[in-house]
């Protein structure tokens, strides 16, 4: 799933490398820039980490393409993110929160009150995504994507699951993943 594909990532964000299942990004802010690496884990899923340092706020021209759905968890693991996500909404992310959005109001002011972010998001298709479950999973998957894009994205305003138990058990999965994926890159 190339996020270019998907969307427009705004002015001040620039594709630093890229080859058939990984890109690296860079958010420029005034004040410091984010990195963010992109894995696309299979067709309609990518597994994004998101490292933004000395940052204290950082604008987002993110526009989704019209006629294009993207499912993301965004999972924060150190520091803190927020940023306007609806008509009357703020967006905020500690450590061991879990947010669920469609990105449709990503273009905004981010704000990193700590100085600092680090974070998993997975982006997934709802269509594409549902399809490569599948073709893995011929005996079944036990998660619809097309289900919970319609449970979690169908309104204005976005989830959060705020740090426990439930959260700690997919953070764990995440951290998991993230650590071999390191290590592949």
């Amino acid at each position: 799933m190339d996020i270019a594909n998907y969307a427009d990532m705004g002015g001040n964000v620039r594709r630093v490398t890229h080859d058939t299942d990984h890109s690296v990004w860079r958010a420029e802010g005034t004040d410091g820039q984010g990195i963010m690496t992109m894995h696309d884990v299979m067709p309609g899923i990518t597994l994004m980490f998101n490292d933004f340092t000395s940052v204290w706020n950082l604008e987002s021209g993110f526009k989704l393409t019209p006629g294009s759905r993207m499912l993301c968890l965004n999972y924060c693991r150190e520091g803190r993110i927020e940023w306007e996500s609806g008509t009357d909404s703020c967006l905020y992310l500690d450590v061991g929160d879990l947010g669920i959005d469609d990105h449709a109001r990503h273009e905004s002011l981010f704000r990193f009150p700590f100085g600092h972010y680090r974070g998993v998001t997975v982006c997934l298709d709802p269509d594409i995504a549902d399809k490569s479950l599948q073709s893995m999973f011929p005996e079944g998957f036990p998660v619809s994507v097309k289900q919970l894009y319609e449970r979690f994205c169908s309104g204005d305003e976005p989830s959060v699951i705020r740090s426990g138990p439930s959260v700690e058990h997919i953070s764990a999965r995440y951290i998991t993943l993230m650590t071999a994926l390191e290590m592949l890159t």
